[in-house]
């Protein structure tokens, strides 16, 4: 089942970096900015992206990671402030999807299939801890 009606308000893309988490070094890539322009989407990512886990994000089936702002608007009411695209290190911010599947296919340019559906990051918490949040 693919939808038409929804629509990509940002394209982000980010690098691994490495930081405290509970006491101990981690490393992560889930910081992702906005990008302009065409970005390619090829095997493991999109040009310009990086994971730091490939086992858990990223890889061939998740080679990329979308986030509806509906979701993201909700998660600012919960916490009281603003969130940047890209924040929930997503790599496309999305707008009016409503349901998504697997095997769904969306135009993005070209086409993505969905592949498999992503299960909540549990760091996330402290990653938006870190950035001023929660």
């Amino acid at each position: 089942m693919a939808t038409d009606t929804g629509k990509v308000l940002s394209v982000n893309v980010g690098g691994v970096r490495e930081f405290e988490y509970r006491g101990h070094p981690a490393e992560s890539a889930i910081w992702k900015s906005p990008v302009s322009g065409r970005i390619a989407a090829r095997g493991v990512n999109l040009e310009g992206d990086r994971q730091a886990d490939r086992e858990s994000h990223g890889g061939f089936d998740k080679a990329v990671y979308a986030y509806a702002v509906e979701d993201q608007r909700w998660w600012e009411r919960e916490i009281g402030r603003l969130l940047s695209y890209g924040e929930f290190g997503e790599n496309l911010t999305i707008r009016d999807v409503v349901r998504i599947y697997t095997r769904d296919r969306h135009e993005v340019a070209r086409l993505l299939e969905i592949s498999q559906l992503s299960e909540s990051w549990r760091g996330w918490a402290e990653h938006l801890v870190q950035r001023g949040g929660g």
